[in-house]
């Protein structure tokens, strides 16, 4: 093979892989910066990336419809999940999976009031979420043990002991209790296990719903065993 022929390959090869570093490029997820503070000029700039990677979706879907699609849904989330960490709820918030954002979820519960009630349905099984889950938590802690802490004495325990440790100094119990629910390894019981509590809750629990959870453990202020 000559020196010329390969030349040759060696540009092809070249070209093909701008090619597919282009099509990666225009199909990149959008994603929000973690240092993301809504600032109005990190705000623009940040919906400017997103504007970009939209205008491509002309070229993008000639060469692949679904690519482009998909791309498209993707960069709808993401707008969707900028416009709700800056602040703002939708009419139909109380539906919406709440996803596992506590600084969201917390600016929802805000606007919303707890049905104790219904809690207590979701709690024990006996009526599924807002997105059809059923979510079993009396499973786990109605029975207490050395699986998870009980049901009973909640908010005793909270007012008693979690409030005055450090890491819940600024905490509410509303908070103290959606935490614990989205982000259940984030702070284990003493004595309790894990990766036992499933972290999907985001996904499977409406704001309502968390609402509504914390208004029924509200209730669980029996007096702590001596």
């Amino acid at each position: 093979m000559g020196r010329y022929t390969k030349r040759i390959q060696f540009v092809l090869i070249g070209v093909f892989l701008i090619g597919v570093g282009v099509i990666v490029a225009q199909t990149q997820i959008p994603t929000i910066p973690d240092d993301f503070t809504c600032d109005m000029a990190e705000l623009i700039f940040l919906q400017d990336d997103f504007q970009r990677l939209t205008d491509t979706f002309d070229s993008l879907y000639q060469e692949n419809p679904d690519e482009a699609l998909a791309m498209l849904y993707e960069t709808g989330k993401a707008y969707q999940q900028l416009s709700l960490t800056c602040g703002y709820l939708p009419p139909d918030f109380a539906s919406l999976a709440s996803g596992t954002d506590l600084a969201i979820i917390m600016n929802a519960l805000e606007g919303l009031n707890g049905d104790s009630i219904r809690g207590q349905l979701l709690y024990n099984n006996l009526e599924p979420s807002g997105t059809g889950d059923m979510l079993a938590c009396s499973g786990c802690h109605q029975t207490g043990g050395t699986t998870a802490p009980m049901t009973e004495g909640t908010w005793t325990r909270w007012d008693e002991i979690h409030s005055l440790e450090a890491q819940f100094e600024a905490y509410t119990f509303a908070q103290y209790i959606a935490e614990s629910i989205v982000h259940p390894d984030g702070y284990v019981v003493e004595g309790y296990m894990a990766g036992i509590m499933p972290n999907n809750f985001g996904e499977r629990m409406t704001f309502q719903d968390i609402a509504d959870i914390i208004a029924y453990l509200e209730s669980q202020d029996q007096l702590l065993d001596e």
